[in-house]
């Protein structure tokens, strides 16, 4: 792997006054407020997606003027600028609230037409569970804390991001270990000069598999891996699963880790199988949508991980995200989603304008 490494499972006494003392202690409260919030902000910068909200309210619905393939599921989107929206028909309508301070940055549908949405609020990652526009209650809180020693320039914390997936084995959470992280390492060729990240990473990553209520789940144990010195920051890593079959795979700065069935204990190191801007199951779990840098959208079977696939699309600009269901592919790009055809590769184009570009998609599968 070019940017990361397969890790093992496993992890002077003075008199004073009481008016002096009384300043004191509001001097250093003021300073570990600013400490705090330091450290808040370069976790914010390093850990999680950025949003950038609108100054004026989108529409509560907007209508689309393209034809759409019949029977389509519903489609989740979200944009950057946190809000979450469904398109239904031929409706897109926004479920997020004024509640939500700072807005979504991941969402997947769960079984019974509801979604579960992650936000980052007072130094925690929240999930809401949302029913019906306007209609989101807390499902889960992760807190994280900042580690001060963290090296500079890569994510500081220890604890959990908002990228998630829903799987058969129930909700795969990604959680990030601040580093320094010491591992093993092969000795070095006589006269070979030392890395500075030979034997150690500068932070580490894992999926933790707990149950469709977000209750832990002890049997499973997290898969992880580390992240090297060159990797991008943790803001661009995320999980992608099948809604059907027990797969997944760990996204990390346009890299995918091997997929493996959740849960299997004999996983095992392989190279990442597919790079690119963008990826999704379908929900049996036996194609990878894969979006390559250049544009081109590919479907590979993940019985070969490694094969170049069939070409479906290509975009004309970057594609942000992508999702698969049984027999269309829904590409964002820009301010536009375009839904492809799987079967045929034919394509129309829904042009979101202001509401784009978005940067997940999930089918109601």
């Amino acid at each position: 792997m070019s940017h990361y490494t397969f890790a093992v499972r496993s992890l002077r006494v003075v008199t004073l006054t009481l008016a002096a003392l009384l300043a004191g202690c509001s001097a250093a409260s003021r300073a570990a407020q600013v400490r705090a919030g330091s450290a808040a902000n370069q976790a914010a910068a390093l850990c999680f997606p950025a949003l950038q909200p609108t100054a004026v309210a989108p529409p509560a619905t907007q209508s689309v003027t393209e034809t759409l393939p019949a029977d389509l599921p519903q489609l989740l989107l979200i944009g950057t600028d946190g809000q979450l929206w469904v398109l239904s028909g031929e409706v897109l309508t926004r479920w997020t609230t004024g509640e939500v301070t700072g807005g979504y940055e991941w969402g997947q549908w769960q079984a019974g037409g509801s979604i579960l949405a992650s936000t980052v609020a007072g130094g925690t990652v929240r999930l809401d569970r949302l029913s019906a526009p306007g209609r989101a209650t807390p499902f889960v809180t992760l807190p994280y804390t900042v580690k001060a020693s963290a090296p500079a320039g890569f994510c500081p914390i220890n604890g959990y991001l908002t990228g998630f997936a829903a799987s058969p084995e129930g909700l795969i959470l990604l959680r990030h270990s601040a580093g320094p992280i010491e591992h093993s390492c092969p000795p070095l060729p006589p006269g070979a000069t030392e890395p500075p990240w030979r034997c150690a990473s500068p932070e580490g990553l894992s999926m933790e598999v707990r149950t469709a209520d977000g209750a832990p789940k002890p049997s499973l144990p997290p898969y992880g891996l580390f992240a090297g010195p060159n990797a991008p920051s943790a803001s661009q890593t995320a999980v992608v699963a099948a809604h059907a079959n027990p797969v997944a795979g760990m996204v990390l700065g346009g890299e995918i880790s091997t997929e493996y069935p959740v849960g299997d204990d004999t996983c095992c190191e392989t190279d990442s199988a597919q790079k690119g801007t963008a990826f999704a199951f379908s929900p049996d779990g036996s194609q990878l949508a894969v979006a390559t840098r250049a544009g081109e959208v590919r479907v590979v079977p993940t019985a070969t991980p490694m094969a170049v696939g069939r070409l479906l699309w290509t975009s004309p600009g970057p594609v942000t995200a992508l999702a698969l269901t049984a027999g269309t592919l829904a590409v964002a790009h820009g301010s536009a989603v375009t839904l492809v055809a799987v079967a045929t590769g034919a394509a129309v184009t829904l042009e979101l304008g202001a509401l784009g570009p978005m940067t997940c998609l999930d089918w109601d599968s």
